[in-house]
């Protein structure tokens, strides 16, 4: 017998690939003359090549299988009788229309399964005892579609004596004839055939031998039976051999909810937890039973999720240090989304200090964009949350954290600057200078990161320059510098403002450049104790929204009038 040939086909059938019907590489294969003086040559005796060149010629590692075929064409009627000839011949259909196959050529494979079908056929005719055959005949059927075929070729194999035992690859290859059958009945909505019966039987019998490779045949054909509990175990037990088998964890994967997909893997861990896979696996399946227990309402389960998610996710990075990256993506989600557990809980504070730790323990993993369940959309949802809310004590609280961790929003920096300039007025009502001192500096740092982040917006310009001049007993040199150019940055900005520009848009940015002029004043009169430019100032500010109906207008020529009574050279 040549084993050594029928290495391709015995690799083909124990993978348990799906084989699609790939092209010849030149179409109907067509006589070719051999090659000279290359592997594989064929010495030809009265022009007929012997089985043994034959085989050289078809060995996938030193011929050539398409001239193999070729020249088998040619030999058929002179090994007619022989078993051996049709064993190569069907096994080189095979190996060829595999390696077709793999070149992603889908054409003409059903023309090389036919052709290993017939030599199957013709090898069993004059050897019925051969397993080998009853394999490749099955398995050929099995590609070319014939479910009830490859079934019949099945229950043939199984009339073969006991002794010797079948081939695992052989009952591997009954399971999966069996599993076909099966599925088709079911698509067909038949009943289970009792073929389901027989092909387990065998897919058990080859596990029980050794072979790894009817796992997935066997947990298959348990599903389309209607038994997914014995097919998980089935899986379970796959993965604790071998925790690296992917197709094993992704049929679990579509084979279990949530609760189930965390118990299987569970039970992996208890006999490989040294594997950092199993402890990502396990990590992955804890975060699909976090959401199947959010959907449902059952917050603290879910939370108990999230914090089992990322202690085996910690534990797999500190395994196996090539897991850092990944496991890191998935940190940031787990601690993201125990933000949003505490969100949709109502527990806005507990919200809050989750996201705030989520970018603490890694900034660089913020989203740019607010979407959905991002960190960045929970941060603005607290920070927002707080605002509604008239707390500016807790919105300072939350910024304050951003602002040590992350200063290159500047929507935050922005905000910040607002919540602290807002509670530092109200901490000077109350008496606590000190405190309120604190604030503003705090206010003038945040602005001023933000006009770094946004240089050319006028109204944030606008809005740092202010707290130097109502806040501060400083800066006052370039708060003005700054208050010139807001106005001249705003004037150039709204007269180029297209049609299309909303109304309230066009109103907001004409209102800061009147802040601008009124602010000058402001710092002249209040602050320098001068008012001989401060009346243009004021003209020029009525001429921006709200026009004459600034309100801090008035204040400020009450003082013009004061400075005016105590040094009459300022009138002038």
């Amino acid at each position: 017998m040549l084993q050594s040939f029928r290495l391709p086909c015995a690799a083909i059938v124990l993978a348990g690939a799906c084989v699609t019907v790939l092209p010849s590489c030149a179409g109907p294969r067509q006589a070719q003359e051999p090659a000279q003086g290359e592997a594989g040559q064929i010495e030809e005796t009265n022009g007929i090549p012997t089985l043994e060149e034959l085989q050289a010629l078809a060995d996938p590692n030193l011929g050539d299988l398409n001239a193999a075929l070729n020249a088998m064409d040619a030999a058929r009627d002179h090994y007619q009788e022989q078993p051996d000839f049709w064993q190569l011949y069907a096994d080189a259909s095979l190996a060829f229309a595999h390696a077709e196959q793999a070149r992603g050529r889908n054409d003409a494979l059903d023309v090389m399964y036919n052709d290993a079908e017939f030599a199957y056929q013709r090898l069993l005719e004059l050897d019925p005892g051969r397993a080998t055959a009853y394999l490749g005949l099955c398995f050929s059927r099995r590609m070319l579609g014939d479910a009830e075929g490859a079934w019949s070729t099945a229950q043939a194999a199984l009339q073969l004596p006991a002794e010797p035992p079948l081939p695992l690859a052989l009952r591997i290859e009954i399971g999966r004839a069996g599993l076909d059958l099966v599925i088709a009945a079911v698509q067909s909505a038949e009943p289970i055939p009792a073929a389901a019966s027989s092909a387990e039987h065998q897919l058990q019998l080859a596990l029980d031998g050794g072979a790894a490779g009817a796992d997935i045949a066997l947990a298959d054909l348990q599903a389309w039976t209607g038994r997914n509990e014995a097919a998980r175990q089935t899986l379970v037990r796959a993965l604790t051999r071998d925790p690296n088998h992917a197709v094993a964890a992704e049929r679990l994967k579509n084979l279990a909810n949530g609760e189930q997909l965390v118990a299987a893997w569970e039970m992996v861990r208890s006999s490989r937890g040294e594997e950092a896979l199993v402890h990502w696996r396990l990590g992955e399946a804890l975060w699909l039973q976090y959401w199947a227990r959010r959907r449902a309402a059952d917050f603290l389960g879910a939370l108990h999720s999230l914090d089992r998610a990322e202690e085996n996710f910690l534990t797999a990075m500190a395994v196996e240090p090539t897991y850092l990256e990944s496991c890191q993506d998935w940190l940031h989600l787990v601690r993201t989304a125990r933000g949003w557990v505490h969100w949709s809980d109502g527990a806005v504070e507990d919200a809050a200090d989750a996201f705030l730790s989520a970018l603490e323990a890694d900034p660089d993993r913020l989203e740019a964009e607010p979407v959905a369940e991002s960190l960045s959309l929970g941060i603005y949802s607290v920070v927002g949350n707080a605002f509604s809310q008239d707390r500016l004590d807790k919105a300072c609280a939350i910024l304050g954290r951003l602002w040590k961790t992350h200063r290159d929003n500047p929507d935050w920096t922005n905000n910040y600057g607002f919540a602290c300039r807002d509670l530092g007025v109200i901490r000077r009502q109350q008496g606590r200078d000190e405190e309120a001192g604190l604030l503003f500096d705090q206010a003038w740092e945040a602005y001023s990161r933000t006009v770094e982040l946004a240089p050319e917006d006028a109204r944030l310009i606008n809005d740092r320059a202010l707290i130097s001049v109502y806040y501060l007993d400083r800066e006052f040199e370039l708060a003005e510098r700054e208050l010139h150019r807001a106005i001249e940055l705003g004037t150039r900005q709204w007269e180029q403002m297209g049609e299309d520009v909303p109304d309230a848009e066009r109103q907001d940015l004409d209102e800061a450049i009147g802040d601008a002029w009124e602010n000058l004043a402001y710092l002249d009169v209040m602050r320098r104790q001068r008012s001989d430019r401060a009346e243009e100032f004021l003209t020029q500010a009525q001429l921006h929204y709200p026009f004459a109906n600034r309100g801090g207008i008035a204040l400020i020529r009450v003082e013009i009038e004061k400075l005016r009574s105590q040094d009459p050279d300022q009138s002038r």
